[in-house]
């Protein structure tokens, strides 16, 4: 049987559908209705093969969007950079490269010409929000380590939206101790904590 959150991934991959024929027009023929067809089959053994087949697609299209992000190439225009983060977020993609690709991306704002996109979920910030957890780690290495006072920035306030306040203060000292070193960084981190989060 496979596990729910596999299950969840498909019903999120099909809601998706729209957006991935956006950036390959190809898929939506050559493969998103055949398993379309297949999940909604009588046989047990043909709707598994669909969510596997779903599953193995959505691994291999987490790698090409991180690949459209990481290109520098005028030749991928912001609204393709704008549908990446959305899908990688609405996804909940964890891959260690997902989430670095979209860290080294923070100050960047892809505001595309597309009318159905959601407003506040095109963006890497917006994306490793929706990931959630598997971001934290990597945000809070950003906080303190990141020589670009945005990024740092945008980081905590990542992280912020994540966790309350009171555990990514011991976080972020937790990450420090275990580092066991001085962050140039900490003691901004610790000031922003308590100017954004005061009542």
């Amino acid at each position: 049987m496979m596990g729910i959150k596999k299950i969840i991934a498909v019903l999120l991959f099909l809601a998706a559908i729209a957006m991935v024929a956006a950036v390959n027009a190809n898929t939506k023929n050559q493969y998103v209705f055949p398993v379309i067809k297949k999940l909604a089959d009588d046989s047990i053994e043909q709707r598994e093969d669909a969510l596997r087949q779903t599953i193995a697609f959505m691994n291999s299209l987490e790698s090409s969007l991180v690949g459209t992000l990481r290109t520098k190439s005028q030749s991928i225009p912001d609204d393709k950079k704008a549908i990446a983060c959305f899908l990688l977020g609405e996804l909940r993609s964890d891959g260690e490269d997902v989430i670095q690709a979209l860290v080294d991306l923070l100050e960047q704002n892809f505001i595309g010409p597309i009318e159905d996109l959601p407003y506040g979920k095109s963006n890497p910030p917006d994306a490793l929000i929706r990931i959630g957890k598997p971001a934290v780690p990597k945000l809070i290495d950003t906080v303190l380590y990141d020589s670009n006072e945005i990024r740092r920035d945008l980081a905590l306030r990542c992280v912020l939206q994540i966790e309350r306040a009171s555990i990514v203060r011991d976080l972020i000292k937790e990450k420090a101790d275990k580092q066991k070193d001085k962050s140039s960084y900490i003691e901004q981190a610790y000031k922003n904590l308590d100017e954004w989060t005061k009542k």
